[in-house]
């Protein structure tokens, strides 16, 4: 709709525009997006020249394939894998909903189908702090917990699961 606002989340660099309108959002993203992928702009300018956007406060963000127009498996899995991460991190303090904005959580969301994968269930973890995307296929409630003890809670990532890897993308900090 038009004039709508939203706030969005810009990875792999943790920031959040807020408020954006639908109205501008071509023309925010054609003069951000260049600014963040040249390097041409520290993080501290960006946040003093622009006041509507914001660092992200969380330490990781979860994504899990959620779709259900190619197949059920994802749809089906996605649900049942939230409640288990959402456990595990609530045994950590980490856990964060929608309306906890406590620093350093972790914030675990459904996406659509993330392309390129044959089996549910697909997750993508992007860690801040180690500023690594680790994107995992054929996720178990099973193996949750090593995913949330070995790269989650540890400040420095460390993979339980070689086999389950899809992708590991680290990415400068800026």
């Amino acid at each position: 709709m038009r004039g709508t606002k939203n706030n969005v989340l810009v990875l792999p660099y943790f920031i959040w525009l807020n408020g954006l309108k639908s109205d501008n959002v071509a023309e925010t993203l054609d003069d951000l997006v260049p600014a963040l992928l040249n390097n041409t702009v520290s993080r501290e300018k960006l946040l003093e020249t622009r006041p509507n956007i914001s660092v992200a406060r969380e330490r990781a963000f979860v994504f899990i394939c959620s779709h259900t127009t190619r197949d059920k498996r994802c749809g089906i899995t996605a649900p049942y894998l939230k409640r288990v991460f959402d456990g595990k991190l609530q045994e950590h303090g980490l856990y964060r909903d929608n309306s906890d904005y406590r620093p350093d959580g972790v914030k675990i969301a459904f996406v659509n189908h993330v392309g390129g994968h044959k089996f549910a269930a697909n997750v993508q973890i992007y860690l801040q702090n180690s500023n690594t995307l680790i994107w995992l296929g054929r996720v178990t409630p099973v193996i949750v917990p090593s995913i949330v003890e070995h790269l989650i809670v540890p400040e420095e990532p460390m993979l339980p699961f070689p086999e389950k890897v899809r992708c590991i993308k680290k990415y400068q900090s800026w």
